[in-house]
């Protein structure tokens, strides 16, 4: 529940900056980092896991739009600051788009390694990353 929560503080704080740039983006850049999240995390099981699928999280998915959403406001707005906190911790000072991407990636992949799944939210980060960076391109 915790990370649901702080998946959720993430998006509203990016949210506004976000919809500037036409809902149908936001909604393609979110829906598809979710989608290419959940694969990029199978094709790691795949790989790296005695199993492939994953387990029915129903937080997992928007952690990969979050990352796609920061892919195209690293483009478009690398000025913009974010707060960024690890729950009730906030870190001091607001980060740049691609600095609160990388943390978020970075903290879901410590608290996921407690389960085995480093390398899936990494590489989950990673393409769901690539997808916003594409996507972003058309900009």
């Amino acid at each position: 529940m915790l990370e649901f929560v702080r998946n959720m503080m993430l998006l509203a704080n990016m949210l506004e900056a976000a919809a500037k740039h036409g809902s149908l983006l936001f909604l393609s850049l979110y829906i598809g980092g979710s989608v290419m999240h959940f694969f990029g995390s199978c094709l790691a099981y795949r790989f790296l896991g005695p199993e492939w699928r994953l387990e029915a999280e129903a937080l997992r998915g928007c952690r990969g739009g979050i990352s796609s959403l920061l892919a195209l406001l690293a483009k478009v707005a690398p000025e913009e600051r974010y707060r960024f906190s690890l729950y009730m911790i906030e870190v001091p000072r607001p980060l740049s788009p691609l600095a609160t991407l990388v943390a978020h990636a970075l903290v879901d992949a410590a608290f996921g390694s407690a389960n085995g799944r480093l390398a899936a939210e990494i590489l989950g980060h990673l393409q769901a990353f690539a997808f916003g960076t594409a996507l972003a391109a058309l900009v």
